[in-house]
């Protein structure tokens, strides 16, 4: 099977045993290659379940055909074993469909076809989606563009519109101003693109915790 994963560094391996071998991993363009530290195995392994950590699909549990072999001249000492792995099937992806969401206010200037240019604000994102506020209505199924860098490099984005919501926290100043609130999904997002904004609300969400921490507790 033709590799589905896209941004991986890591893959937890269960061995037929029931040792869990965890493995760095690297991407290549004809292979998956797992690099180990410890390794007790015959060499080739079948049927065994290995759940991958991706950056952009989330956790892929797959049930995959290993080989292992020890490297002569590792370049880490600690990583003595490479392993070629072949995804069988895969049996479960998580987090697709529950993405992480951070609550932000993000003014933007966005672009409909319809109504041209407009300011607005983002109030909350996901690598799935985003909460919109803005002075004008729009309509369901509606696309606005807007272009932004989530992480390094400035990216264009579309965000096709699901449904209008009623309200939204404010500010005192915020709710003197007539406003519309959307959710939205991304749009023809490319995995490049969907990798930054996630990368951007994991950003987000451990300053939120380390935020928490530093307040002094009542």
């Amino acid at each position: 099977m033709k590799t589905i994963l896209k941004d991986c560094k890591k893959a937890e391996i269960y061995m037929p045993g029931g040792q869990k071998l965890t493995a760095r991993v690297r991407l290549t363009e004809r292979q998956i290659l797992l690099y180990l530290v410890e390794y007790d195995g015959t060499g080739e392994e079948n049927g065994v379940r290995v759940d991958f950590y991706d950056g952009f699909l989330g956790v892929v549990r797959t049930e995959c055909g290993i080989r292992v072999l020890e490297r002569a001249d590792p370049e880490d000492r600690t990583e003595k074993w490479l392993g070629t792995c072949d995804i069988r099937r895969v049996l479960e992806t998580k987090q697709r469909h529950q993405d992480v969401r951070a609550d932000i206010r993000l003014p933007m200037k966005f672009r409909s076809e319809r109504t041209g240019p407009f300011d607005g604000m983002i109030v909350n994102i996901s690598a799935g989606g985003a909460l919109i506020r803005c002075p004008i209505s729009l309509e369901t199924g509606e696309c606005v563009a807007f272009q932004y860098a989530f992480r390094k490099r400035i990216l264009p984005f579309t965000l096709k519109v699901l449904y209008q919501r009623d309200e939204h926290d404010e500010t005192q100043e915020e709710k003197k101003e007539k406003a519309f609130f959307y959710g939205c999904r991304f749009a023809h997002i490319s995995p490049g693109a969907e990798a930054d904004v996630r990368g951007f609300v994991f950003h987000k969400q451990r300053e939120d915790i380390h935020r928490g921490s530093d307040e002094p507790a009542e």
